[in-house]
């Protein structure tokens, strides 16, 4: 007795999708709410209609065997799609072969199973039981209906009475199906609207931390351009205390290098995006403060142009130092004060390779020693961005300078 019963009770799923899960419900329910009716009807025609027996025990056959394969797989989908092949050719093989009735509560059925294959199926199955339902009442009504006219006879007691607890038994399961479906709809709103408003909540809690975060590293941006600031002049205080030119000129050098890295807090600090910096504005700057520093600096033009709009705050130290030692070099070594020195850079990328091109109009010597320090420094920082770097001495000196774009740059 235990295990018949346990027969007609709802098995666990594995799905996890909330409309999945209602899918599985709904076909296990409508499908044994189908079989304790077939099961009545059953009892009823047995006693009372006969002739109704074998129609009733195709549906036995029909709505058990769904049961089954709806038990055994623990998946809706196979189930679902032989409930709607067998429901077609049951109420199909209903309105052409039995010919003495009109098949009012077969139209009911139909309904009910093109609503139960839109809502567990999909668009497709759900349209191919609506197509499958047009022809088979088109064919009924050109091909049997005046046939159903003329052989229908005076309904008995039980024959109503058997239509209509038919007809009752259909529509309460139509009626359920969309209840189901509006309910589940509207759960799931429910669900949506809940994560949604925790969504909205962390996204306002993570705003926040992300502005603090914001305020944060400004903060510590500007009290590192303020601690370079005071490094610089204690630097330079230092120069004050040696009357060695040669000294005083490395003092010089080392602040210009400090300068160039307090220029890059001091973007940050300024800057909406704290992970890239404008690399025209920066090199502009640099180049002013440079020019406005050093004896000849004000006959200086420089021209700058870049394609590439943003460099990420790693790459931007060893580049300033670059074009700090490029620029302050020209100057000192290159451009003489009677004459009106130019400077050109230029930046040009693509998704591969970007190169930087530095030029001056400088009239050059060749340095009386190998390896100086500036020259070196060029080259360990052109190493550390792992690009390459090109130098050529002719009408000016010019340097030609190779990175990989996607490894350090951002367009």
């Amino acid at each position: 007795m235990s295990t018949f019963l346990n027969f007609f009770k709802q098995p666990k799923s594995d799905y996890d999708d909330l409309y999945d899960q209602a899918r599985f419900k709904l076909t296990w329910r409508v499908n044994i709410a189908i079989l304790y009716a077939v099961l009545v009807f059953m009892a009823i025609t047995t006693l009372m209609a006969p002739t109704y027996f074998p129609v009733i025990l195709v549906a036995l056959i029909f709505s058990t065997t769904v049961v089954v394969v709806l038990r055994t797989t623990r998946k809706y989908e196979l189930a679902a799609k032989l409930f709607l092949i067998l429901a077609i050719i049951i109420s199909t093989s209903q309105l052409f072969l039995v010919q003495d009735m009109i098949h009012l509560v077969d139209l009911v059925w139909y309904i009910t199973e093109v609503i139960f294959a839109y809502f567990v199926l999909g668009k497709k199955w759900g349209t191919f039981g609506l197509v499958s339902f047009t022809i088979s009442l088109i064919c009924y009504i050109f091909f049997t209906f005046d046939t159903n006219i003329l052989l229908m006879q005076d309904n008995t007691i039980v024959i109503k009475s058997f239509q209509g607890i038919n007809a009752i038994i259909g529509s309460l399961i139509l009626g359920y199906i969309i209840h189901y479906f509006i309910d589940t709809n509207r759960f799931a709103e429910n669900q949506v609207r809940g994560i949604n408003k925790d969504l909205q909540e962390k996204q306002i809690i993570i705003k926040n931390q992300n502005d603090l975060n914001e305020v944060m590293f400004k903060e510590i941006h500007h009290r590192v351009k303020n601690n370079l600031q005071i490094i610089s002049s204690l630097l330079k205080l230092q120069s004050f205390e040696t009357e060695s030119k040669e000294v005083q000129k490395h003092f010089n050098e080392a602040i210009g290098r400090i300068r160039s890295m307090a220029l890059i807090h001091e973007k940050m600090y300024s800057n909406d995006d704290l992970a890239k910096i404008n690399l025209e504005g920066y090199l502009k700057n640099l180049s002013t403060d440079i020019c406005e520093s050093m004896q000849g600096g004000e006959n200086v033009k420089i021209n700058i142009q870049s394609e590439l709009k943003k460099v990420d705050v790693k790459s931007m130290v060893p580049i300033s130092l670059i074009f700090n030692e490029l620029i302050t070099n020209s100057i000192k070594h290159g451009i003489k004060s009677n004459i009106q020195g130019e400077i050109s850079i230029s930046v040009t990328s693509n998704a591969h390779i970007t190169e930087f091109n530095y030029s001056d109009n400088g009239i050059w010597k060749t340095p009386e020693k190998n390896g100086t320090f500036g020259l070196e420094l060029l080259d360990t920082l052109t190493s550390q961005l792992d690009g390459s770097l090109k130098r050529t001495v002719k009408n000016g000196t010019h340097f030609v300078f190779q990175f990989k774009t996607e490894t350090f740059f951002y367009s």
